[in-house]
């Protein structure tokens, strides 16, 4: 079953024969019904599944044999743990007790797998945030900018994509089911609410369609005895230090990241409602993380009559700020000894105030405020083992999120005259005010899913059947907010140039549902175990009616869209592996794998709300700006298209117009293998080392297919002329600059402006189009005992890309959120990039000394942060160049790429994250005092770089200082 253990084995006598007919008891505390059983097959053998994680004895009977039992077997996340019996002649009243470790090489399955129990949960110096406690996983991949330090950016379950093989197709799961499918976050996650955490990085079954990274979350179901926790853990700015250093000043990082407050109180308590029969458990945490960034406020936020940023330092940096509140509720019950079944009820109240600020965003323009953020999580699981060899499940969700965002910006009053959003180009530092209007509600996105999840399962001593099924509801009701100005003025060296408007508010509403269903057979033959399987998945959208009616600069615009279908997708995927004992002990396992998966569409993709028919007209519009009387006031009509004023033509003659600008071809929304979709291949070999000691070397490839591109309809390459630029001279660019910068192409004067029409069709209509990934890893897992945990490994990886091909001929790839058609820029710059080999490095350790202290670390080697190049050229120096005239629409300037994607990083980032921890015993309560202490070394590795050439390599954000974390643990 997904998301448990499994016991399998062979039964033989002294002589190596085997023994069918053996009964095989499993008990555990873990399990309610106390004990499970199987019956060895013909070959000897057995399998028992849907073991809960726990400690477990094993009893093998006979009769005119005597009976075996072996203790000391230790079950966690979905390992098959192989457990093999030598029985004697003897009476059954004779009882061999064997004693040995757990096993820790699985020879059947090949999903990759790392289990966190309570014990490492408990004892490691994490911030308990689902993300980053992924991250921690030698071969999970996580973007530098999204990193965490100690928990400062809260909780973290919504806060950027985990990757695996280059797959960002991750799912979260509780028992089992989908809560939280890619960057989009339906609630949080009370760690004292769950027993382990199970992170799949590879070679995922057949139990969901995509291939990325995996989270499941066990949950606590109580037990025979009363039992509880307590965590509670407090940090402030006094406890922190200061890693600014003489160069990232230089480089112009004026503060560094640095926690405010970190507070965490999680208590836990559960127990039995009738013994062996009905058990719960119960579980509240109240969170609230506060970090300064490097940006200060604004000295003339709200000033109609100064247009530059002017650093406040008389006042404190600007600070994130996240507060949850959450409590779990489950309830277990034994109906009979066949029938379990589960319910629980897990609420949250979420405030994100504000989500994030970034080094160059000034404060006032914040707009990720969510303040009535309302989530819950309610449904029941149902297992029932009918007989020795047929195991039934059901899991259903429902979950409820209300994200509403708030209707002011936390740090200032609305100022009259409401203002525009003011960019710098040179710096790409933005500033001016922001802040959403008094509406009767604030803007909200509603989402409420549903899943289920259902499957059979046939077990033999030697075969293995699973059939099962998978449906989900999808949907998504998202407003999309209405600013005091909705307008941004692009200024360079304080000089405007530019002036961008939406088309605001406008609400969007689709809905339809996911289902799959799928079998597969698992054998073992020897030493030999193979799997097939095969997985059928339908995706399938609605959009009901609409409208989107007049806004400040579309005043006459009053829509309506009749209903009308999006994707109707069929999709069969075929899943293949294969393992063999190498030598038959159970030590060695080596295993390959050939796995198609689809690709995570949902809720906020380009095929979600991405369809919904007011997310595809032309929302928001540019033109070129000559501020001629400097009062910062574009002095035209912004609501008539052609050149007026002071204002140049729209880039965009249909903004806010009837007909939609972004279509989806028939042959893209419906039929057989439309979906984007990767093969996935591995292989690799697992050794067992000692006793409690494994290692594991795995080689991954991982290639991507359906690309989804945007034709445009009402101009094509002919209607564009070509040219070339030239690098500018810099030591920090590839061969010290200089070099050609060619196949640029810019729009001709009288196509300018022309009425956007496009279609999202199949990139492999017009060329092809490749995203590779490649990947080594070698991971180790020592747990030899002794209170002694180490954890970790390696993981070299490349991402490479090509789309020359396509680049001529169309434009990029959809929007990921659907909105205005994408620029239509024929450029072949940099089409081809082969990326870069890195290498990351990730270990966990824990040990317990003599006199009760606990020791833990965890120590991450990564590569640095990315570097883009982006070099604004003026409208002088593209008339220079080959193009020979001045850019089209009366552009000032154009930004351009000077290096390929994924070929520059920064400095590598090193974190050790330390924890010291004293354990005392006061009758049956535990405590453990502890001190955390975060980046011990207090380095500043930048997480994030400017990429604007006359700022360029400019520190937007660095790894947090040093600080200090004090955590108190009880359990009785």
């Amino acid at each position: 079953a997904f998301g448990q253990a499994s016991m399998t084995g062979v039964v033989q006598d002294t002589s190596g024969g085997v023994l069918p007919g053996v009964t095989v008891e499993v008990a555990s505390p873990a399990l309610i019904e106390q004990v499970r059983v199987a019956v060895t097959d013909g070959a000897g053998r057995y399998t028992i599944t849907n073991l809960r994680p726990g400690d477990y004895t094993v009893t093998f009977v006979l009769p005119g044999f005597a009976t075996v039992l072996r203790d000391g077997i230790q079950l966690a996340g979905t390992a098959v743990a192989t457990v093999n019996a030598d029985m004697q002649v003897g009476t059954l009243e004779e009882t061999i007790t064997v004693t040995g470790e757990a096993p820790v090489v699985d020879v059947q399955s090949v999903t990759r797998q790392r289990v966190l129990d309570q014990e490492i949960l408990s004892i490691l110096p994490s911030n308990r945030a689902p993300k980053m406690i992924a991250a921690l996983t030698a071969n999970v991949v996580i973007s530098p900018d999204r990193m965490d330090v100690g928990g400062v950016g809260g909780d973290g379950s919504s806060r950027g994509d985990i990757l695996s093989r280059g797959n960002s197709d991750n799912r979260i799961m509780l028992g089992g089911i989908v809560t939280q499918t890619g960057g989009s976050s339906h609630g949080t996650y009370n760690m004292e609410a769950y027993q382990e955490v199970l992170i799949d990085s590879g070679g995922a079954d057949m139990e969901t369609y995509t291939g990325g990274v995996r989270m499941n979350f066990i949950p606590k179901d109580g037990g025979n005895q009363f039992s509880g926790s307590f965590l509670g853990a407090f940090a402030n700015s006094s406890m922190a230090g200061d890693n600014v250093t003489q160069e990232l000043r230089a480089a112009g990082l004026a503060d560094p990241n640095k926690v405010k407050q970190l507070v965490d109180i999680n208590p836990a308590f559960g127990g039995p409602i009738v013994q062996d029969r009905a058990w719960f458990h119960v579980a509240g945490r109240y969170s609230r993380s506060q970090n300064f960034v490097p940006v200060r406020f604004n000295k003339n936020a709200g000033d109609p009559t100064k247009f530059i940023y002017e650093p406040d330092l008389s006042r404190d940096p600007a600070n994130i700020s996240n507060e949850i509140k959450n409590m779990d509720v489950r309830v277990t019950w034994q109906v009979n000894p066949t029938h379990k079944l589960a319910f629980f009820y897990d609420p949250t109240v979420l405030c994100d105030c504000p989500r994030r600020i970034r080094a160059n965003e000034a404060p006032e323009i914040v707009i990720g405020v969510y303040n009535r953020n309302a989530r819950w999580f309610t449904g029941a699981d149902w297992t029932a083992p009918v007989s020795n060899t047929v195991l039934l499940e059901a899991n259903f969700i429902r979950i409820y999120s209300d994200a509403a965002r708030a209707r002011t910006n936390p740090f200032f009053d609305s100022p009259e005259p409401p203002l525009a959003q003011i960019e710098e180009q040179r710096t790409a530092n933005r500033f001016g005010i922001r802040r959403f209007r008094g509406t009767p509600e604030a803007p909200r996105n509603i989402q409420s899913p549903e899943q289920f999840r259902g499957k059979l399962s046939i077990i033999t001593g030697s075969n293995a059947f699973t059939a099962g099924t998978n449906y989900a509801t999808i949907g998504q009701n998202r407003e999309r907010f209405d600013v005091d100005l909705p307008m941004r003025i692009r200024v360079r060296n304080g000089v405007p140039n530019r002036v961008e408007v939406w088309a605001v508010p406008w609400r969007a509403i689709f809905e339809g549902y996911e289902f799959g269903v799928y079998a597969q057979n698992r054998i073992t033959m020897n030493r030999v175990t193979m799997s097939a399987g095969v997985r059928y998945d339908n995706f399938s959208i609605t959009i009901p009616e609409q409208t989107v009616g007049p806004t400040m600069f579309t005043p006459n615009r009053n829509i309506t869209f009749p209903q009308s279908e999006g994707p109707k997708w069929h999709d069969l995927s075929p899943r293949l592996s294969a393992a063999v004992d190498v030598f038959g002990t159970g030590r060695t396992a080596l295993k390959v794998s050939l796995n198609k998966y689809l690709g995570g569409e949902g809720s906020g993709g380009t095929f979600g709300i991405g369809v919904a028919p007011t997310t595809t007209l032309v929302n928001s519009v540019r033109r070129s700006f000559n501020d001629a009387n400097g009062d910062f006031v574009p002095d035209c009509d912004l609501t008539i298209p052609e050149a007026n004023g002071e204002c140049g033509r729209m880039q965009d003659a249909a903004f806010g117009k009837a007909g939609g600008s972004l279509e989806f071809g028939d042959d893209i929304l419906n039929g057989y293998g439309k979906r984007s979709s990767n093969w996935q291949f591995s292989a690799g070999i697992q050794q067992e080392l000692g006793p409690g000691m494994s290692v594991e070397a795995d080689y991954w490839r991982t290639w991507y297919g359906n690309f989804v591109i945007v034709d445009h309809q009402a101009i094509g390459p002919e209607d564009f002329d070509e040219y070339s630029l030239t690098a500018p001279l810099d030591p920090r660019l590839p061969g010290g600059g200089g070099y050609n910068l060619p196949g640029l192409f810019d729009i001709k004067e009288d196509v300018f402006g022309t009425p956007a029409r496009g279609q999202v069709t199949r990139a492999s209509d017009f060329g092809k189009q490749t995203d590779i990934w490649n990947g080594l890893d070698v991971t180790f897992n020592l747990r030899p005992g002794s209170g002694v945990l180490v954890q970790g490994g390696t993981s070299t990886y490349r991402q490479s890309t090509n789309n020359c091909e396509t680049a001529r001929l169309v434009a990029a790839t959809p929007p990921a959120r659907g909105g205005a058609l994408p620029d239509y820029n024929p450029s072949t710059l940099f089409c081809d990039a082969p990326g870069t080999w890195l290498t990351q490095m990730k270990v966990l350790a824990a040990v317990t000394v003599p006199g009760g202290v606990q020791l833990s670390a965890s120590v991450q080697n990564l590569p640095g942060a990315e570097i883009g190049a982006v070099r604004t050229f003026s409208r002088n120096e593209v008339q220079d160049s080959s193009l020979g005239r001045r850019l089209a629409g009366g552009e000032r300037n154009v930004d351009i790429n000077l290096i390929p994607a994924r070929s520059m990083y920064g400095e590598r980032i090193n974190q050790l994250d330390i924890r010291i921890g004293k354990i005392l015993q006061f009758g049956g309560v535990r405590t453990t005092a502890s001190i955390d202490v975060y980046n011990v070394f207090n380095t500043g590795a930048p997480l994030e770089f400017e990429e604007e050439f006359d700022s360029w390599q400019q520190p937007l954000a660095i790894l947090n200082a040093r600080f200090a974390k004090f955590v108190m643990q009880f359990t009785f």
